[in-house]
Parts: structure tokens; C-alpha cells; sequence
């Protein structure tokens, strides 16, 4: 049981690397040069900018308390943690270790917001991906 975490967070902490370091290689394809309002998703960030950055956007959606803020960052400094130790990982085992992760996000989440926030949250998650699909 404690080798299957442990190879679930060395392949989720390998993930997050690998994503943030395709994100730079396309800001680098862009000729990216200086940084704007446009182009400031497209950086690097450190785990726990990532983390602040995720809690900060849910509670604009969704109201959370003091606690569940605190709760939900922590949640996703864990997550962003993880993915950033996927480094040494490869491309297949990345992909499978972050799809984990999502699950774990996703469902931990659920245990911590409120159905109606959850509500909110899975309206913006449809509406956000019926976007980039177009």
C-alpha cells in the first residue's frame, strides 16, 4: 500500500514538471519577450504560485470560507507539489500520474465545497472546456 503511494506521488510530482516546462517551450516557440496580461499563463510558475493562484480563482467563483480557502490551498499546493516531482517520469506514466491526480483533486475537492459551490465549480468546468474546444 505505501509503494503504490509512493510511486502515485513520484509519478504525480513528474506530471506538474513536465507541464510547466511544455508551457515555457510555447512561450519560447511565441518569441515571447515581454510579459503581459495575454501572455502571463503562458510562464513558469512555482507550485505554490500555482496553488495560490487556483485557490484565489475558486473562491471568486464559488464564495469559499476562511476555512475551506485554507483547506483548498492546501489541497492544491499538494496536488502542484506532486506534479512538480514527475520530472524523471515518462511521457505515459506523466499523462496516467496526472490523470490520478485529477481524480484526487476532484474528489477532495467535493469533500470540501458545499454542493452549491460544487454546482458552480463543475458549471465553470464545462463552460471552460466547451471554450477551448471550439
Amino acid at each position: 500500500m505505501k509503494t503504490n503511494k509512493l510511486v502515485l506521488l513520484a509519478l504525480a510530482l513528474t506530471a506538474g514538471i513536465t507541464a510547466n516546462a511544455q508551457e515555457t517551450e510555447k512561450a519560447v516557440k511565441k518569441n515571447t519577450t515581454s510579459i503581459t496580461s495575454s501572455n502571463i499563463k503562458s510562464l513558469p510558475f512555482t507550485p505554490e504560485q500555482t496553488a495560490l493562484n487556483k485557490t484565489n480563482e475558486l473562491k471568486s467563483k464559488t464564495q469559499l470560507t476562511e476555512e475551506q480557502e485554507a483547506a483548498v490551498k492546501n489541497l492544491f499546493l499538494k496536488i502542484e507539489n506532486r506534479k512538480a516531482a514527475l520530472t524523471s517520469q515518462t511521457d505515459d506514466e506523466k499523462a496516467r500520474a496526472l490523470k490520478e491526480l485529477q481524480e484526487v483533486e476532484d474528489r477532495e475537492l467535493n469533500s470540501i465545497l458545499a454542493p452549491s459551490q460544487r454546482k458552480v465549480k463543475l458549471e465553470t468546468k464545462t463552460s471552460t472546456k466547451n471554450a477551448t474546444s471550439m
